[in-house]
């Protein structure tokens, strides 16, 4: 038999193989200093194969709290230094000749990325600060600091309003006491103008009370804003209130970059802080009890016609108005009058 060939075999390109002429069997393996296999080894051929896949640890960046837009327009507004907050984080700065600030104590610890007690690693987090009723009557010390009064401009010249239609004007039952002026409290109130001024004197008057039922009590309160932390980063990161600004900003701490912003800056000028409740006033008037019946006073029902007052229920009726984050209640009774306004708080830092 003749058999006649073309050529020698070709092995399938793929497998990296080498001609059969170039080997017999599978020599003794060589190891590279790994020890790992190098080169050809005679091998039956399998499919398929095993699957492996290892993640590594997700890149995350640190967890802030997002801070959100409020509506201030029937806020109270008033200024107050950045200098007071800071101090409860244990961060004192000062400005040089330039107009940098520098750090002349803090409480802050890179580790962590926050403020701890004593600024040692492990200390407990400062994460609140707490307006008391002394700094906020410093920073209104100067009237200059209370920026406006908000829906409070209305407060004495409602109430006046309010107070005359219970008795009637000039009718009614006004007869029955002395002369206008037992029931006119129009001097009281400053003939019905509540400014500046007006709300200067609340927060820094000193209580008093007298025989003829006038009173003021003592400021009282406090205001705490949680989660330093996480709301410093976010200010930082957002720069919502456009002063820390990462390419051209001037006041950060770091000396080596005035626009490396960080939460060791702490709190800033332009930062501002919203209470939603953040004030009330009351104002209260008591009315002598009639001596005979039948009654003769019907102040709450007068009361009851005025807008957003409810029907009159034992001789009570209440007056409610609601704007945005305001709320004032108004309630009249045969004894009393007495309206409680409350509105929000909008404090600006500044630098002092």
């Amino acid at each position: 038999m003749v058999v006649t060939t073309t050529g020698p075999y070709q092995f399938p390109s793929a497998l990296n193989t080498a001609p059969l002429s170039d080997m017999a069997m599978n020599p003794s393996p060589f190891a590279d200093a790994s020890g790992c296999y190098q080169g050809m080894l005679y091998a039956f051929l399998g499919e398929g194969g095993f699957f492996m896949e290892e993640g590594l640890e997700d890149v995350k960046f640190r967890y802030e709290v997002m801070l959100q837009p409020y509506d201030t327009t029937n806020a109270v507004h008033i200024k107050f230094c950045a200098s007071v907050l800071n101090a409860q984080l244990g961060l004192v700065k000062s400005k040089d000749a330039n107009g940098h600030f520098n750090i002349t104590s803090s409480y802050y610890n890179d580790l962590s990325d926050c403020f701890v007690a004593g600024g040692v690693a492990g200390g407990a987090e400062l994460d609140t600060v707490t307006i008391a009723v002394s700094d906020f009557m410093t920073a209104t010390s100067d009237p200059d600091n209370i920026i406006c009064v908000g829906a409070y401009s209305t407060l004495y010249s409602d109430f006046i309003t309010y107070v005359d239609k219970y008795f009637g004007f000039s009718g009614g039952f006004a007869s029955l006491f002395s002369g206008e002026t037992d029931y006119d409290i129009s001097g009281q109130l400053n003939a019905g103008v509540f400014d500046v001024s007006q709300l200067w004197h609340l927060i820094h008057d000193s209580a008093y009370s007298n025989a003829n039922g006038s009173y003021k009590t003592d400021l009282s309160g406090s205001v705490t804003v949680s989660n330093i932390t996480l709301l410093l980063r976010n200010a930082v990161d957002a720069n919502v209130f456009n002063n820390r600004d990462p390419s051209n900003g001037t006041t950060a701490i770091d000396p080596s970059n005035r626009a490396n912003y960080g939460v060791e800056d702490g709190f800033m000028a332009g930062d501002v802080i919203f209470c939603p409740s953040g004030t009330q006033i009351t104002l209260n008037l008591n009315i002598d009890s009639e001596v005979y019946n039948p009654l003769n006073n019907i102040g709450p029902n007068n009361a009851s016609t005025l807008p957003g007052s409810t029907p009159v229920s034992n001789f009570t009726t209440t007056q409610t108005i609601i704007a945005t984050n305001f709320v004032e209640v108004t309630t009249a009774t045969l004894n009393n009058i007495k309206k409680v306004a409350q509105a929000p708080l909008a404090i600006h830092v500044v630098d002092c």
